[in-house]
């Protein structure tokens, strides 16, 4: 619905009021059809301004709130200011074809998604154009339920929240910094608490930086940090992580369900160790990496797997059974770990 109020002055100018109040709109972005069959609240404008009143765009199982307005300076300069809040069962198709488009080249780099939940509780977004140039800011919250992504190791079942502020400015790459708290997450199946991650565009464009990472880990720590650097048309990746203090027993049971949890878990061993890796992304085949672990402090030699390792690298196993420090060095290779 429209309604348009018109009026002119003694010299024949016209001025223009009205409010538009859509009931529906449909598009298609980047391919995908983006469907609002529903859309509560109106738009009211006016020659040079406008803004939008209570205005809820609900998709099939989304919704999107909008409030703000836009002004228009001389025949070409615009500001707009928006107030926005989303909740949505999963970061699904029609989401990612309203992200802009490096920002959806960033997500695809790390194969980033949401499954089970994700709200934007409060985001703003600005919009400047002067002389031609186009100056693009957002700041919000994002909280999630259900996150998994790939950098260098695979990360799932995340549930949290990500602080972000991007800004493009004309033709330059968009830059961004991303703070992310895991509240719980899982990565290389490993099971991570009070996740914490810092996401940075890098100098050139299509890179990211991950300056933080930090977890706490069964008892110790895990700490490092990542970058992903473009070549071509592709982009590469390095990891690099360390541990400290981490209770060895539990770790195992995250791996293989078969293994029986201790009372003591500290009596089997905690772990310290370092691990880098690198590769393509989205390219499994491309990584390498290597890495050392140190277990001590426990009767290590009686876990599963331990025993095969020693076997293995023709050490003598001590005839009580009982070591209480353990070395290992391992390779990566495509899917192969040796």
């Amino acid at each position: 619905d429209i309604e348009i109020d018109l009026a002119s002055d003694d010299a024949g100018a016209f001025d223009v009021q009205g409010v538009l109040s859509p009931r529906s709109i449909e598009f298609q972005r980047r391919g995908t059809q983006v469907r609002f069959p529903r859309i509560d609240g109106s738009i009211r404008f006016s020659d040079d301004a406008g803004s939008f009143t209570d205005l809820v765009a609900r998709g099939v199982d989304w919704h999107l709130d909008l409030e703000g307005s836009w002004r228009r300076f001389g025949d070409s300069d615009l500001a707009l200011d928006l107030r926005t809040s989303l909740e949505a069962p999963s970061l699904h198709e029609e989401l990612r074809a309203l992200l802009p488009i490096r920002l959806e080249v960033l997500r695809e780099s790390i194969e980033l998604a949401v499954d089970e939940r994700l709200v934007v509780p409060d985001a703003v977004f600005q919009l400047r154009r002067t002389d031609g140039i186009w100056d693009v800011r957002s700041e919000g919250l994002v909280e999630f339920e259900g996150g998994h992504g790939l950098i260098g190791v695979q990360v799932t079942d995340a549930i949290g929240e990500a602080s972000y502020q991007v800004e493009s400015l004309g033709d330059d790459p968009p830059t961004y910094d991303i703070a992310v708290l895991g509240s719980s997450l899982r990565a290389a199946s490993i099971a991570l608490t009070d996740a914490r991650i810092r996401l940075r565009s890098g100098l050139e464009e299509r890179s990211l930086l991950v300056p933080l990472i930090s977890a706490d880990c069964h008892g110790g720590r895990l700490a490092g940090s990542a970058r992903v650097m473009p070549r071509g048309i592709e982009a590469d990746y390095q990891l690099d992580l360390r541990a400290s203090g981490i209770e060895f027993a539990p770790v195992l049971s995250d791996f293989r369900a078969d293994v029986v949890p201790v009372s003591d878990s500290r009596s089997r061993g905690v772990i310290d160790g370092e691990f880098s890796l690198s590769g393509t992304v989205l390219d499994p085949p491309s990584r390498r990496g290597r890495g050392t672990i140190l277990v001590g402090g426990g009767a290590v030699v009686s876990m599963p797997l331990m025993l095969p390792l020693i076997q293995v690298s023709n050490m003598q196993v001590p005839g009580s059974s009982e070591l209480d420090l353990a070395t290992a060095s391992f390779f990566v290779e495509g899917e192969r770990v040796t």
